[in-house]
């Protein structure tokens, strides 16, 4: 083709069988060096140690409180449309909402995602530790019982 080296040419282009064996890939083993030699390049090549990197994760209870958030977020807006629904005329109807807002299931849902968040900001701001975690969790659950029983 063309000799100005930036090309090859079938003059410069060798087969694997003609490769020299400095030129060979350190890590490649062939048949010729046997199973012990071969078994030794493993083992070192996979005991090798490089570098862990550790994932790094939000911890799960400001996950919890940002979902809780955004949830508790819409739940308003619903009510807030259901209820003006409810008092004045909309210009269009949505059925959907009036049971919305008759259902104890979604009010039950809305106190507790609200008493998690105030019971998780109450421990955070007094630098609660796991007793006053558990115990703030023990009052959650009572309260959010004690509401479903008013409920029904």
């Amino acid at each position: 083709m063309s000799s100005d080296g930036d090309t090859p040419s079938a003059d410069n282009v060798r087969s694997p069988e003609g490769m020299k064996a400095s030129t060979k890939a350190s890590w490649l083993v062939t048949p010729e060096e046997g199973d012990a030699k071969g078994k030794e390049r493993l083992t070192s090549i996979l005991t090798e140690s490089a570098p862990v990197e550790t994932a790094r994760y939000f911890p799960l209870m400001d996950t919890l409180r940002l979902y809780a958030g955004w949830l508790l977020a819409w739940y308003f807006v619903i009510y807030a449309l259901a209820g003006y629904q409810v008092t004045r005329r909309l210009p269009f109807r949505i059925g959907l909402l009036e049971d919305f807002l008759a259902s104890t299931l979604v009010a039950q849902i809305s106190a507790t995602l609200f008493l998690f968040l105030l019971f998780t900001s109450l421990h955070r701001a007094v630098r609660g530790g796991v007793l006053l975690g558990f115990l703030l969790g023990l009052v959650g659950v009572i309260g959010i019982l004690l509401f479903g029983l008013n409920m029904r």
